[in-house]
């Protein structure tokens, strides 16, 4: 017969084994989100690039850049006259 201690501390160990799994798989959504969301954005950019009007494509490239590197300097979108 096992010592009720020993019954207590199996119950332990169960719950914060599951704990822990359930905060790591919520992590792992979480990265995995992230990782969806900036591929949405990397392909939106691509999209713009690709696009007719000079205003689309400049914020495409700037999308695309910024997706890459997160400390990039804000720009204006466009700066060319409509003369």
């Amino acid at each position: 017969m096992t010592p009720w201690w020993g019954t207590l501390l199996a119950a332990l160990a169960g719950g914060l084994i599951a704990v822990a799994g359930a905060i790591l798989n919520g992590s792992f959504d979480r990265r995995r989100a992230r990782g969806e969301e900036w591929f949405r954005r990397l392909q939106w950019a691509q999209q713009l690039t690709a696009s007719g009007s000079d205003a689309d494509r400049a914020a495409g490239f700037d999308s695309s850049a910024r997706s890459a590197n997160p400390d990039w300097p804000a720009t204006t979108i466009c700066s060319c006259s409509t003369s």
